[in-house]
């Protein structure tokens, strides 16, 4: 069912779907952000490819994803809708997008792809099993309450997007001045001795995550 022209991202069914349309805004910011760092963003669902890109486009979100992958057409049955709609929708996915594994499959074959090392790719998850599965794979965020990205984890994530544009491995060489004046003597003596001083080497930053993967229910 479309959603009627003039309504999108205006209190649509779609954007209540997803929080309502502050919500939509508020995740809208937050995608520009991570891209703006340079990560990558997958969705990863148990549900259907075709709905989810179809809530995504509608609010203007479905642009920060590389791509979607979850269950196609038909996968949990036909309902009298689908018996009275038999023509295919655009948003459904092709058999590349469809999740025909574990999750945490599919994203150790999506980092191998990219050459991604565990502390680059994120999962972020409601399900505690999901979480469990990535041990020793990926990095994680566990949603806990179960209704969508709050304040913390968005924090926590942008952390991470960020993390390796901090700091620097190390500090040039700085110049120590002359002591405090002593008379005319001492302070060209003190100018004869200055010497380079190199500041200790910072630790190294750790890396940011280059490649997010996103639940969604």
């Amino acid at each position: 069912v479309e959603c009627p022209p003039g309504t999108v991202g205006a209190g649509s069914w779609t954007s209540g779907a997803l929080g309502g349309v502050e919500r939509v805004k508020e995740l809208h910011g937050f995608f520009s952000d991570l891209q703006a760092c340079g990560v990558k963003l997958t969705v990863i669902t148990k549900g259907n490819v075709g709905a989810c890109r179809y809530l995504l486009e509608h609010e203007g979100l479905l642009k920060f994803f590389e791509g979607v992958f979850g269950m196609l057409s038909l996968s949990y049955g036909e309902s009298e809708f689908d018996k009275a709609h038999p023509e295919a929708s655009p948003h459904e996915g092709s058999p590349e997008d469809e999740l025909n594994d574990s999750k945490a499959n599919l994203i150790s074959r999506l980092m191998s792809a990219e050459g991604l090392k565990d502390a680059e790719a994120v999962l972020v998850e409601d399900d505690p099993a999901e979480i469990s599965s990535v041990k020793g794979l990926c990095g994680s965020v566990f949603v806990s309450e179960r209704k969508g990205m709050m304040a913390q984890e968005l924090q926590e994530l942008r952390a991470m997007a960020k993390a390796s544009t901090t700091g620097l491995a190390s500090v040039g060489p700085k110049i120590a001045g002359p002591a405090p004046a002593a008379g005319k003597a001492v302070q060209q003596k003190a100018a004869t001795n200055m010497v380079a001083k190199t500041t200790p080497t910072a630790p190294a930053a750790a890396p940011a995550a280059k490649h997010i993967y996103f639940d969604f229910d």
